[in-house]
């Protein structure tokens, strides 16, 4: 009997087995415990430590270091690969794509088919619902 060869590709969307955004932290030095550590700081500026908690931990980080990044992938598909994108806003709207931490400095950048253009909606979302929060503030 024959076995019967699989291209892998026939499997994957467009040809690619990766389908989900990927959060790019570009670091000289770095480290992955580091990055973790300030994306929950910042992140606790805005959710509480539950919702916190629980969008670090729909994550999946890789330090690529021949690459000088960490990586940050959604372990599956919505809701995880929301909580990914929510970090990469959080850390442009609040540090502007930039985290200096003690450690290193991170360069942050998202990728994926229309990543760029939904951050994009949602920092215009945030920044609408500011300044309608400081319209309305006593």
């Amino acid at each position: 009997m024959e076995e019967e060869v699989v291209d892998p590709t026939d499997r994957c969307v467009n040809g690619r087995c990766w389908v989900g955004p990927i959060l790019i932290a570009e670091t000289r030095g770095g480290a992955v415990a580091d990055l973790q550590q300030w994306i929950k700081i910042t992140l606790s500026r805005n959710h509480n430590k539950e919702t916190t908690l629980g969008l670090m931990s729909c994550l999946d980080f890789t330090h690529l270091y021949e690459e000088h990044a960490i990586m940050a992938f959604a372990i599956g598909r919505e809701p995880h690969a929301s909580a990914l994108r929510e970090v990469y806003v959080r850390m442009k709207v609040d540090h502007g794509g930039v985290l200096r931490s003690n450690c290193s400095t991170y360069h942050f950048s998202i990728a994926g088919q229309g990543e760029q253009e939904r951050c994009d909606a949602l920092i215009s979302h945030y920044d609408w619902l500011k300044r309608v929060a400081r319209r309305h503030a006593p």
